[in-house]
């Protein structure tokens, strides 16, 4: 059986991009995305917030029931014009998956605020 995961996306939002006043242009867009995603098969749930440091940075966790559901959606023929609506937007985008030791992971959901660290290149540790 699939194991589920989390889908970690990074976004720099460009100077000025407004995702939380209700009306303005990318708060339209960010709501129809979120939206979108929160529709397809497998989405369980998300949770998003702006970086203290630096607002114009977002990071966005989506639990997924498997890897397969995600990449379901990324092949799907929706997926390329809600993305093309996204990207005017952005400066940079970055995503991965991983499988949190606890799934849920739902202190992600109640937490004031998360200190979220990536790592490359580590070994495994058994």
């Amino acid at each position: 059986m699939p194991s589920p995961v989390t889908e970690c996306v990074v976004i720099t939002f460009k100077p000025g991009v407004d995702l939380e006043t209700s009306g303005t242009d990318s708060a339209q867009v960010w709501s129809e995305l979120l939206a979108t995603v929160a529709k397809q098969p497998g989405y369980q749930r998300s949770y998003w917030g702006h970086q203290l440091e630096n607002p114009n940075i977002v990071l966005w966790l989506v639990d997924w029931d498997s890897l397969s559901a995600h990449q379901t959606f990324t092949s799907s023929p929706s997926y390329p014009g809600t993305i093309a609506r996204l990207l005017p937007l952005t400066e940079h985008l970055h995503l991965h998956h991983f499988s949190p030791s606890v799934f849920p992971p739902r202190i992600l959901g109640s937490a004031p605020v998360i200190e979220f660290a990536t790592f490359y290149g580590i070994k495994a540790v058994d």
